[in-house]
């Protein structure tokens, strides 16, 4: 039961990253909707694993699973009523979520505590709210880039841990990062990077010939 979850939730992140990857600007309001919901998740797990980390509350069973999916529906259902303002806030948790996955594998911050991560949240969020402010004063071009990295983020958590099962593409990735980046970037990084990086290009590109 456990892998065909598993399996379905990764097709859906898929088919719904294709989507927003390739056709993010046409397909606007779905699109912030979408990440509105996925971000409200995401959300909701950072918040318990802040509780967790704080030891203020027991968050196992009910809570774990109830406090992301109500911030999805909420964060949803605002995105797909107020989806031009919403752009700002989705570039903004899309930013937040970058700074603090890359505060979380880094080796200086495994010890940090929640005062320490709420701080470096803040820090994100507001660099994050001036970023999807100045991509909402210039649209258009904001949407095509931000839905293709976007997209592109979604089909790498789809594809990551299948293309790792690869045994011949694990290897040739931990060769290649321990030659070019010694051991500061792990193999599944370089797999991660390479992935959205070039669905996000492929993405750019196409809806970019779309428009013209």
């Amino acid at each position: 039961m456990g892998n065909l979850t598993g399996y379905l939730t990764s097709a859906v992140l898929l088919v719904l990253g294709i989507i927003i990857c390739f056709r993010g600007y046409r397909l606007f309001k779905f699109s912030v909707t979408v990440a509105g919901a996925i971000l409200g998740y995401q959300a909701g797990t950072i918040i318990i694993d802040l509780i967790n980390r704080a030891g203020g509350l027991d968050t196992r069973g009910v809570a774990k699973t109830v406090v992301p999916l109500a911030l999805a529906v909420i964060c949803a259902a605002l995105a797909f009523s107020f989806y031009r303002k919403a752009f700002i806030f989705v570039v903004a948790a899309m930013v937040t979520r970058i700074m603090y996955r890359a505060m979380k594998s880094a080796s200086f911050a495994k010890n940090f505590d929640a005062k320490q991560t709420i701080i470096v949240l803040a820090i994100s969020a507001v660099v994050g709210i001036a970023i999807g402010m100045a991509c909402f004063l210039i649209q258009k071009g904001a949407i095509i880039f931000v839905s293709g990295f976007g997209g592109a983020s979604l089909i790498e958590s789809a594809l990551l841990k299948y293309i790792l099962m690869v045994p011949f593409i694990s290897d040739a990735a931990s060769k290649f990062t321990t030659k070019i980046f010694s051991s500061n970037i792990t193999p599944v990084n370089a797999i991660s990077g390479l992935l959205v990086l070039s669905f996000g290009i492929a993405g750019i590109i196409f809806q970019t010939k779309k428009r013209a």
